[in-house]
């Protein structure tokens, strides 16, 4: 690659630590109509399934434990996996590491499900692709795809 080019990726942050030197790459957010951007990632939730009362306690006395910065810090460290907080980030060591995924800890947001892509990917993409190819404004392209949501 010649000095005056650059290269650019969307990679899951676990292929970067785990593949890449984060002295040498750089994570930004996507860009966005606002700033500073979003990372789009894979939630994690907690449930608890148990109908006994006893074990629901556990249950929940656990999940609390799990979700605690003292604990989630060195886990996702340790996972190569974005900190769902800056408290957690806070406790990893400091270094490339920390530095790199710091700018997306605070604009994380949870990526669509696949009913959502499957829903709404199709009409956006008309919109958008008209206004690029088609000379519709936005606000028509966005009349159209809010029609073609409520339409059965």
């Amino acid at each position: 690659m010649k000095s005056d080019q650059v290269s650019s990726a969307v990679a899951p942050l676990s292929s970067i630590m785990a593949e890449g030197n984060p002295e040498t790459i750089t994570a930004v957010p996507l860009p966005a109509r606002t700033q500073p951007g979003i990372s789009p990632t894979e939630t994690w939730s907690w449930a608890i399934v148990t109908p006994d009362p006893v074990r629901q306690s556990l249950a929940s006395e656990l999940i609390t434990w799990l979700t605690q910065p003292d604990f989630l810090g060195p886990w996702t460290y340790a996972l190569g996996m974005l900190p769902p907080t800056t408290s957690s980030l806070a406790l990893w060591p400091e270094g490339a590491e920390a530095a790199l995924v710091s700018s997306l800890v605070t604009v994380t947001q949870p990526r669509p499900t696949a009913e959502e892509l499957a829903t709404f990917g199709p009409i956006l993409h008309m919109a958008v692709e008209a206004v690029v190819l088609g000379g519709v404004t936005p606000t028509e392209a966005a009349r159209n795809a809010l029609e073609e949501l409520r339409s059965p």
